[in-house]
């Protein structure tokens, strides 16, 4: 493998690529990692900072064919003022999986120590949600307290969807407390 980075003033771009090459087929180890093969999948990843606010990064795995892409992972945050915007696709194929998911989280944080924060996940196979977070946290020099709405759905027509509430607390130099989720 090898890394490559270049940085340009505000600009900035890594580069990592690897591979693992076996002097036989090892099956003692998972084949959903393709370690198990004499060539593993090639994979990768590459980060572009275009300025402080912008910055893309893209994981990838191709098969030792050179030709079939396992996973596909792009990935892109912009931050404008006090809110910040990611968006996220992943996409995996062949012994790493079969999905095809769009994640967006939209946060605000204010002035006053305090953060608001939505997040999705959308299945485009099945063209449907996954979950629906909402969250508020408050932060200040040793304390971070918190509270996080969950709405699960299922692609199942049995299963109601699920609704969760979370209260964290983290103490900053000594870790966090979390309580159990309280399911409706």
């Amino acid at each position: 493998g090898f890394d490559y980075k270049f940085k340009n003033l505000d600009k900035e771009f890594d580069l990592s690529v690897g591979q693992i090459i076996n002097e036989k087929e090892n099956k003692n180890m998972p084949s959903t990692t393709s370690l198990d093969e004499k060539l593993s999948d090639l994979v990768g990843s590459a980060n572009l900072q275009i300025n402080e606010n912008l910055n893309f990064n893209y994981d990838f795995a191709v098969d030792q064919n050179y030709r079939d892409i396992n996973l596909s992972d792009f990935g892109m945050n912009y931050t404008l003022g006090t809110l910040k915007f990611n968006f996220n696709y992943l996409q995996t194929n062949k012994h790493i999986g079969d999905e095809d998911y769009f994640t967006t989280e939209i946060a605000f944080n204010n002035k006053e120590k305090s953060l608001f924060a939505l997040k999705t996940k959308r299945n485009l196979i099945t063209n449907s949600a996954e979950y629906y977070n909402l969250s508020y946290e408050y932060m200040n020099d040793c304390l971070k307290a918190g509270i996080v709405y969950r709405r699960e759905f299922y692609e199942d027509s049995e299963l109601e969807p699920e609704n969760s509430l979370m209260f964290k607390i983290t103490l900053v130099p000594f870790g966090r407390i979390d309580s159990p989720e309280l399911v409706q």
